[in-house]
């Protein structure tokens, strides 16, 4: 029944009816369906592409089901591979996985919130003590918040003078989607490690750049690149970030009514060239990375090495980009997310809360420190 259905409606009024509204995506193998989902689906929140209503305004209701069945072709198939795309990535072993994590944690925490991080910053006293400290930073979403264009995303002041404080109490890394040399102009603090293009680019902090694409893919990408502007030209709030080894194409200023329009043109140009790039949706962006490139996790693994063999690692991050870091800091280091993630073993629930994490981590610090140097004069007095 699903597969005949020109369109699917699943208009709960509370968070429900998420696993049918997937199902219904799953079925559509053709792409000629339309799924109308109630925003207050707890669905509604990942599945891009939809026709998002309110169940209580009847007329616009009416609307958007005249709209799908009015629909023509091209923006069916555009909304649902999108669609498809995002139930694909999420499928049942990652949603099991998860709810049984939570569950675990559920019954661990007898209600209590364990995971958030500010109900456990007692815990992180003592494994900082005693060994050094590399942390790990991603920008965008972590230290500045998400903004409509990615050139606002500045650092406040108070956030860079945390960051000089932490540079001479840890090993200091800031980790991005953005390219390498984009990212060090934005943060400006000298002798930090960056790393730029979800892994692709590392500077280790004596101005040599690493970088890890393969040509053939890395030659291509230009060519992608021109082919999604060509195309994607009619769609007014779309935007392209070009970033030499990957690029990201936004799409949260672009109008619902284009949504549709924007999903068609970007996977009919995408299909020319999936046996290159890896495509991976972020919170409203597309972004494109060769196959081959470097991750984050495979860039947090190389700096470690580097790293003391006895210091601590912590990661901070906010993105579906940053759970490779996650998983490499598994039985090694402390990861947080900003937002909830079963991957990482702490969380806080917003962005601004990073700013007073790093200041108790100052604190903690430098307490240390002072610990450590009477404990040295004591030794030193006899």
């Amino acid at each position: 029944y699903y597969r005949l259905a020109d369109f699917a409606v699943i208009s709960s009024v509370y968070d429900g009816m998420n696993l049918v509204a997937k199902e219904y995506v799953a079925s559509q193998v053709d792409e000629k369906g339309v799924l109308i989902l109630s925003e207050l689906a707890g669905a509604a929140e990942s599945l891009d592409g939809a026709l998002l209503v309110n169940p209580y305004d009847l007329e616009a209701f009416s609307d958007n089901i005249k709209k799908a069945l009015r629909m023509p072709e091209w923006e069916k198939r555009g909304r649902m591979k999108t669609l498809r795309t995002q139930v694909r990535e999420e499928n049942v072993y990652k949603w099991i996985g998860d709810i049984l994590k939570e569950i675990d944690l559920l019954v661990s925490s007898k209600g209590r919130d364990e995971r958030y991080l500010f109900n456990r910053l007692a815990e992180l006293e003592p494994q900082l003590k005693d060994q050094p400290l590399t942390l790990f930073l991603d920008y965008d979403g972590t230290l500045t918040p998400i903004m409509d264009s990615p050139d606002l995303a500045v650092l406040s002041p108070e956030t860079r003078a945390l960051l000089l404080r932490l540079k001479d109490l840890t090993k200091l890394v800031i980790i991005s989607g953005r390219s390498l040399a984009e990212l060090r102009a934005m943060v400006d603090i000298p002798d930090l490690l960056y790393v730029g293009n979800h892994g692709a680019e590392i500077c280790d902090g004596e101005a040599v750049s690493i970088t890890h694409n393969p040509t053939s893919d890395q030659k291509l990408l230009p060519e992608f690149i021109m082919a999604l502007r060509q195309s994607l030209t009619p769609i007014p709030g779309m935007l392209v970030e070009e970033k030499g080894i990957t690029a990201s194409i936004h799409f949260r200023q672009v109008p619902l009514n284009h949504l549709g329009t924007f999903f068609d043109l970007f996977w009919k140009t995408a299909e020319t060239y999936k046996d290159h790039f890896r495509i991976t949706k972020g919170k409203k962006v597309l972004e494109i990375r060769p196959l081959t490139a470097w991750n984050k996790g495979d860039a947090v693994e190389m700096i470690l090495r580097t790293s003391d063999p006895g210091s601590f690692s912590i990661y901070v991050g906010d993105d579906t980009t940053d759970e490779d870091a996650y998983k490499v800091l598994r039985e090694k280091g402390l990861s947080i997310s900003v937002g909830r993630n079963p991957n990482s073993d702490y969380h806080l629930y917003r962005q601004t809360e990073i700013h007073l994490f790093l200041e108790q981590l100052v604190i903690l610090l430098k307490k240390n420190k002072i610990e450590e140097l009477q404990l040295s004069d004591q030794c030193e007095n006899g």
